[in-house]
C-alpha cells in the first residue's frame, strides 16, 4: 500500500465492486446517486486500482486464438481482472470476428500466468447463451477445484462458431506456496519409490533370467550324458 489514502480508495472500489454485483444494489446506487458502471470504471482507470492492490489479489489473464501460427501474443485478448474478497472474479472478452480463422481450433485460456492458483469454473457462456465448454490443460481436480500447480495455468475452449462476447464467473484463489512445495516434495517421494521398485523388479527379473538359463543349461547336459 502506498499510504492511508490510498487505502480508502481501494476500500472504497472494493465496496463498490461487491455491490454491483447484485442487480438490486447495483440499480439503487445509479437511482439514487447516478453512480453506474461507466463511472465506476473511470474511478478505477482514475485511482490506478491494479498499481494499489497486492499482486494476488487480480488475475492477468489471457485468451488466445490459433489461425495457423499457434497461439501467439499478437493474437490475443489480455484482461486485468480485480479478485474481491468474495473470491468471484468475472470476465468479459469481446470475441466477435475470432472464429473466422480458427478452422474449428479452440482458444486457450491462460487464466493468471505467474501464479499458483485454485480455480472453479463457475459458469461460462456465450453471447447467445449457450455453454461454452472448458476443460483445464495442466490442472488436477480436487474437490471440485482446478488446482494448478504451475505459474501457467490454462484451460482449453471450444468456440464452435461465431460469437461475439464470452462471459466467465469464476471462484478463485491463489495457492499457499508452502503448500506448492509439499505437494512438489510428495511428487519427489513418489518418484524415488517408483525408481526403487523399478530398481528391485529388475534385480528380481535378472535374477529369475538368470536361474532360468542355468536350469536350462543343467538340463542340456543331463540330455548329453
Amino acid at each position: 500500500m502506498k499510504g492511508s489514502r490510498d487505502v480508502h480508495k481501494l476500500i472504497g472500489l472494493e465496496l463498490i465492486y461487491e455491490m454491483f454485483q447484485s442487480k438490486e444494489k447495483k440499480a439503487e446506487i445509479e437511482e439514487l446517486y447516478g453512480y453506474g458502471s461507466k463511472a465506476f470504471d473511470l474511478d478505477k482507470r482514475k485511482f490506478d486500482i491494479f498499481g494499489l492492490i497486492p499482486r494476488e489479489k487480480f488475475l492477468t489473464t489471457t485468451l488466445y486464438w490459433d489461425t495457423g501460427k499457434g497461439y501467439n501474443e499478437e493474437e490475443a485478448i489480455k484482461e486485468k481482472v480485480y479478485v474481491p474478497s468474495t473470491r468471484m472474479a468475472r470476465i468479459i472478452y469481446q470475441t466477435e470476428g475470432i472464429a473466422v480463422d480458427m478452422g474449428g481450433k479452440e482458444l486457450r485460456f491462460d487464466l493468471d500466468e505467474g501464479t499458483y492458483r485454485r480455480c472453479k469454473v463457475i459458469s461460462a457462456n456465450w453471447s447467445d447463451g449457450s455453454e461454452a465448454q472448458i476443460e483445464p490443460v495442466n490442472g488436477i481436480r480436487q474437490d471440485g477445484m482446478d488446482v494448478f500447480y504451475t505459474l501457467d495455468p490454462q484451460y482449453m475452449i471450444k468456440m464452435p462458431r461465431e460469437q461475439k462476447e464470452l462471459k466467465i464467473v469464476l471462484n478463485v484463489e491463489e495457492i499457499p506456496l508452502l503448500e506448492v512445495e509439499e505437494h512438489f516434495k510428495n511428487l519427489e517421494s513418489q518418484k524415488q519409490e517408483m525408481e526403487r521398485l523399478l530398481t528391485e523388479y529388475r534385480s528380481s527379473f535378472i535374477i529369475r533370467a538368470v536361474y532360468r538359463l542355468l536350469n536350462k543349461k543343467g538340463r542340456e547336459r543331463n540330455d548329453d550324458k
